[in-house]
């Protein structure tokens, strides 16, 4: 119920594929965490407490150490997570999303692109964003090799120093095949234990991104402001009046700048402009499924910022580029 009664701007300026993405990624991620918490974790607590608990048989000074290295593999992952991969992906998303609207258009407007001559400029912009994506990928394989790779060097560390103490004992004559063996052993559950929870770590903090980003969807987004509010729309002749009306989906892509026109309604009035030029944008912004990010559109006198929108979608009818059928009759769709 509040995705309907979601601004639209919003959900323009990002895509529908984008949408989407953001809302399946959302809840799928949010049933996957859960059943990690629930499943995966406390398997995770039980090797450790089994763990912990063998260490503290073969010596105290052990559980020490291990806990010691063990909380310092946690605050580097979660460093590099925090500081380094959060915000490489969603910076790497925002270049794949980018460059796969201006793969989109360069399909849409084939035609337009060749006509205009504009076939290099078209590619190599392409390229630049193909290249922007490679740069992102190797920086994040980059840290995550560093992430997985600090629990190796714990356990490499362990198995030196073991050795060192196995070689040391043989020297003072006081060598423990016993415990030498058991310390090998060890060292081989414990390296299993630190890759298995930093991979656990890992996916759950990937699936809480997701999650926070869905949440954010509905929590920072403002509704509809006057969807079934205000005065009722009167519907006179339909005289459209449009004055230095600006619109943007971004900071680098402005549709409108101080842009007008009248449309009378005695008048057809056709909109001929080359794709992507605006057209559908305009007609959305009468329909006021989109607003303007400066100044009004008059229809009849009447302010539609200031009026019930829904009296006024009773009078609209809109056929998209795209369009649904519901699942119904003919009279219904």
């Amino acid at each position: 119920r509040k995705f309907f009664l979601l601004e639209a701007n919003y959900i323009e300026k990002i895509g529908t594929g984008r949408t989407i993405s953001l809302l399946q990624d959302g809840v799928n991620n949010r049933v996957d965490a859960l059943l990690m918490i629930q499943y995966e974790f406390p398997n995770l607590v039980i090797k450790l407490w089994f763990t912990l608990y063998l260490l503290w048989n073969i010596g105290r000074s052990y559980v020490t150490i291990f806990l010691f290295l063990f909380v310092c593999m946690y605050i580097f992952v979660w460093w590099i997570n925090k500081r380094y991969l959060t915000t490489l992906r969603s910076t790497r998303k925002q270049i794949w999303t980018e460059s796969s609207r201006h793969l989109v258009r360069m399909i849409m407007a084939k035609q337009e692109i060749l006509y205009s001559n504009h076939t290099e400029k078209e590619i190599d912009s392409y390229n630049t964003k193909v290249q922007e994506q490679q740069n992102i990928n190797y920086r994040i394989t980059h840290y995550i090799f560093c992430m997985f790779n600090f629990p190796l060097i714990i356990v490499q560390s362990l198995s030196i120093v073991t050795l060192l103490y196995a070689y040391i004992s043989i020297r003072d004559g006081n060598f423990s095949l016993g415990l030498f063996s058991a310390l090998l052993a060890m060292i081989g559950y414990l390296s299993q234990l630190m890759l298995k929870s930093t991979e656990s770590y890992k996916q759950l903090w990937d699936q809480f991104i997701h999650i926070d980003k869905y949440r954010d969807f509905f929590d920072t987004e403002q509704v509809i402001s006057h969807y079934n509010e205000w005065k009722a729309f009167q519907w006179l002749w339909w005289t459209i009046i449009i004055e230095d009306v600006s619109f943007s989906y971004s900071k680098s892509i402005t549709v409108f700048k101080n842009f007008s026109i009248t449309i009378q309604w005695w008048k057809k009035t056709a909109l001929v402009w080359p794709s992507w030029g605006g057209k559908s944008t305009l007609i959305k912004l009468i329909a006021w499924y989109l607003q303007p990010d400066s100044w009004e559109i008059v229809v009849d006198d009447q302010k539609l910022s200031e009026v019930n929108l829904l009296s006024y979608y009773k009078h609209v009818g809109y056929l998209t580029q795209e369009p649904s059928v519901f699942d119904g009759t003919i009279r219904e769709n």
